[in-house]
């Protein structure tokens, strides 16, 4: 979705084909009535409760949901698995949350401190414990993975995923009124047999904008 270093780098969602089948896919879901109703207004509020409940057969989410899903609907049979690429492989998303120490803290040495005490094996795995899928391979593809068969698909998606490299990243992706966010509502919802395309040029010249601003 986006290239180059941090500072430097370029959207690319209208140079990437699989940007635009992505979106012909799930516009297709829309239009043909494989989708919910409520799916064009949907605030994802509701989604997991209606897979939970039987009401949709696919919900694309992250490892947050696995222990909700296991509690809420302990009766539910379901499985996990990668967001699949249309010709083989895969695709997930991992990170996205930062931790930082500020120039002007006055404690410096604790917070660095810290964040090493974070990222060790043992806190990891203690994380990994209530249901957060640690960062630190070993425990990823280790302890957690062996928890069972949903586990070990989620630690390899963490391991195997990417993240976008921007300071800019909730402006392009996260927010509600952001580039990615209203180019998939055009395009998947839009009328035009051309709203794929327009949507993911418009996404572009909108993204671009942003990261000229630094």
């Amino acid at each position: 979705m986006v290239e180059g270093e941090a500072g430097d780098e370029r959207p690319v969602v209208g140079e990437d084909p699989a940007v635009a089948q992505a979106l012909e896919l799930y516009r297709t879901l829309w239009h043909e009535d494989l989708a919910t109703p409520q799916s064009a207004a949907d605030s994802e509020a509701q989604a997991l409760t209606l897979f939970g409940g039987g009401s949709v057969g696919m919900y694309p989410s992250g490892s947050f949901s696995l222990e909700e899903l296991g509690s809420t609907y302990p009766d539910l049979d379901f499985g996990v698995t990668p967001i699949p690429g249309p010709d083989g492989g895969s695709s997930s998303f991992a990170g996205g949350d930062d931790i930082a120490v500020t120039s002007d803290s006055e404690h410096p040495d604790v917070a660095w401190r810290f964040l090493e005490w974070a990222v060790e094996a043992d806190t990891q795995q203690m994380m990994s414990e209530v249901g957060t899928v640690p960062v630190h391979a070993d425990v990823t593809l280790g302890p957690y993975s062996d928890r069972g068969p949903e586990y070990a698909v989620l630690g390899e998606a963490m391991v195997n995923g990417r993240t976008i490299r921007s300071v800019q990243e909730n402006a392009l992706f996260n927010a509600s009124t952001s580039p990615w966010v209203t180019m998939i509502a055009q395009g998947v919802f839009g009328e035009s047999p051309d709203s794929v395309d327009d949507a993911v040029s418009e996404a572009q010249d909108a993204m671009a904008n942003i990261l000229s601003r630094g």
